[in-house]
């Protein structure tokens, strides 16, 4: 019988110990972890500022990242060409217009016209092609066949 009295004994505490305890929640592991963490900050910092301010390390100088050339001596940085689309022609009877995207920038532009921020003018505008010839920077012409619809 003591056998199943020291049963019943260390399962009444057992059963007890687990009703008394809960769940740790997220919540719970939060407060736990600050109370810790400002615990650990105002522990150390007594100790920083009995000692004075503490001396960093002295570190290397940077490498320069720019030639060492007065700036008229540089040589002008090279540009960007711009991203030049053409995405649809326009036909009337009087009028022929390209659409034309310059960098996002859509323009509808004639013959004869020069793309916005672009070294290309527009030479000719057809139901499936559109000519640009080259400026300033721009070598010979570009022909852009559009495709037809159906094809």
């Amino acid at each position: 019988m003591s056998r199943y009295v020291d049963r019943l004994a260390i399962g009444t505490v057992i059963s007890l110990m687990c009703t008394a305890s809960h769940a740790q929640t997220i919540g719970d592991y939060s407060r736990a972890q600050r109370a810790i963490i400002e615990s650990n900050i105002a522990r150390h910092a007594a100790r920083h500022t009995a000692t004075g301010p503490v001396d960093l390390p002295v570190l290397p100088p940077a490498a320069a990242s720019a030639p060492a050339m007065p700036p008229a001596l540089l040589p002008p940085p090279a540009a960007v060409a711009p991203q030049v689309t053409v995405t649809g022609v326009i036909v009337t009877s009087s009028k022929a217009l390209a659409e034309v995207w310059v960098d996002g920038v859509s323009y509808m532009l004639a013959e004869g016209q020069r793309v916005p921020g672009a070294p290309w003018t527009v030479s000719a505008v057809a139901a499936h092609r559109v000519v640009l010839s080259g400026g300033r920077g721009a070598r010979g012409s570009r022909t852009i066949v559009l495709a037809s619809e159906g094809s």
